[in-house]
């Protein structure tokens, strides 16, 4: 069989779609192809080196199709990116592939996970080199190394001899604007579709126009974005959407950690759609913060074709709340979402239970709260205390982490990660069970949701994924 020869080739682990089957929202998952290997694609290819992605996450037998893929290509180097809960399957994965190409391949991995924990991912794993924070400049000068001397490229961690060695820290890239468009045309897009309750039409694609989040919730972790605020200008924003639009998705949700930190921006994109003539259905599905939005904001979205805004509220209890270091108020919330509801847009409510301070009255609080505000869709987690977060580090001094299986850490199945201290495992994944019940079932909502069906013509859809996430 002739095989093709390949620089590198991009693998995106199964379970970044399956870690929630098992879960309330396994109806409500967008299919969409992973912004961040198609930008590193794109890089590598514009400096002459040939690229594939494999995406494992839209295959129905993924082991398959990876070896399938290995055996019709040679890859001098195989990348794979993976978060905390993939790391057992991104492990499985490296093993496959040493196990076909021995040592005639280099294995590399990248992600949250690899950057929180490089000691352990080396050890533990048959990586070769860790990228650890952003790879958009290291990866390209990576493959342009002939010999396997490293030490000069930041921001790697890697193995050599039987020990481990650690490069200078990377940088992060300043001027976004530099980066080269996403390599949608690696992908075929007939392959994703995403279900109705998050999309209005398929393929959707997906745009990141910043980096770094300036607030300082303890839950999340900044160790490769950082949290210095850093973003594409207006301009080359609206270029890419453009972009994306032309190479086949229908519609596009923004994933950015925060969107609207500098409003002003965010209005000068809207303008620039409506400007350009660009019709397309778009929404902010990783959520804004309630003090980062005004009037002018959502009806300039509106009419540039933004139909749903998503808000993370986490609690229904101040207290619980401040000690997130969210720095925002209930009555917040209730303004905001009050607000998008007169503007006439889709409103989607993110919360959290088994916090700080969290008792069974604080989480029937979180329930009472989602209720009142009334979004179109609420969702709730279990809270995960993710390595390298605040969270973590405080529950490990306190000696409540009490597993690190990796794979367990997972938002929507209650386990023993962590002894509460306040709450047991039991308590938590009632709490979990009765948010949906309670907010879904309701017969106002019920009837709002019959309603607007009907009037959209999704009324088969809604019930359909009402029976999915239910059964």
């Amino acid at each position: 069989m002739n095989q093709t020869k390949l620089d590198l080739v991009l693998i995106n682990p199964p379970s970044s779609l399956k870690v929630y089957s098992q879960s309330r929202i396994k109806a409500a998952i967008p299919v969409i192809p992973l912004y961040s290997i198609a930008l590193l694609a794109a890089e590598v290819r514009q400096r002459g080196y040939t690229v594939r992605i494999l995406n494992l996450a839209i295959s129905r037998h993924p082991e398959l199709e990876l070896r399938q893929f290995l055996s019709e290509h040679c890859p001098r180097i195989v990348g794979i990116t993976f978060a905390t809960p993939l790391y057992p399957e991104a492990t499985s994965i490296a093993k496959i592939v040493r196990s076909v190409y021995a040592d005639r391949v280099l294995l590399i991995g990248g992600g949250v996970h690899p950057t929180s924990l490089p000691e352990e991912t080396l050890s533990d794993s048959e990586f070769d080199v860790l990228f650890l924070g952003e790879a958009d400049e290291t990866l390209p000068q990576f493959l342009a190394q002939e010999q396997q001397d490293w030490i000069s490229i930041p921001g790697l961690a890697y193995k050599q001899n039987g020990k481990m060695h650690f490069t200078a820290r990377s940088k992060h890239l300043q001027n976004l604007d530099d980066l080269p468009f996403p390599a949608w045309d690696l992908f075929d897009l007939s392959r994703y579709k995403s279900p109705r309750i998050t999309s209005r039409r398929n393929p959707v694609g997906s745009i990141i126009t910043s980096r770094g989040c300036i607030h300082r919730c303890i839950y999340c972790n900044k160790n490769v974005l950082g949290n210095r605020f850093r973003a594409l200008s207006p301009l080359r924003v609206v270029d890419e959407l453009e972009f994306t639009l032309q190479s086949g998705f229908h519609e596009i949700h923004i994933w950015d950690d925060q969107f609207s930190t500098d409003l002003d921006r965010a209005k000068q994109i809207c303008e620039l759609i409506i400007r350009r003539g660009l019709k397309f259905p778009w929404n902010i599905f990783n959520g804004i913060r309630v003090n980062s939005l005004d009037e002018e904001f959502l009806r300039l979205a509106k009419k540039a074709g933004c139909y749903s805004i998503s808000f993370g509220v986490e609690s229904g209890n101040q207290k619980v709340l401040d000690s997130l270091h969210k720095d925002i108020t209930l009555e917040e919330y209730r303004q905001a979402l009050s607000l998008v509801r007169q503007i006439g847009m889709e409103t989607v409510t993110y919360f959290m239970i088994g916090l700080p301070g969290e008792t069974e009255g604080t989480m029937q609080q979180t329930i009472d709260f989602a209720m009142e505000l009334n979004a179109d869709y609420a969702k709730v987690a279990i809270l995960v205390p993710l390595p390298d977060t605040d969270v973590y580090h405080m529950f490990e001094k306190e000696g409540r982490i009490k597993s690190r299986d990796w794979s367990l850490y997972n938002y929507h199945l209650p386990s023993a990660i962590f002894q509460h201290p306040q709450l047991t495992q039991e308590q938590l994944s009632r709490a979990y069970y009765r948010f949906y019940r309670q907010f879904y079932f309701r017969p106002s909502y019920i009837l709002r949701q019959f309603v607007k069906g009907i009037t959209q013509g999704r009324l088969i859809h809604d019930f359909y994924y009402m029976i999915k996430t239910f059964s």
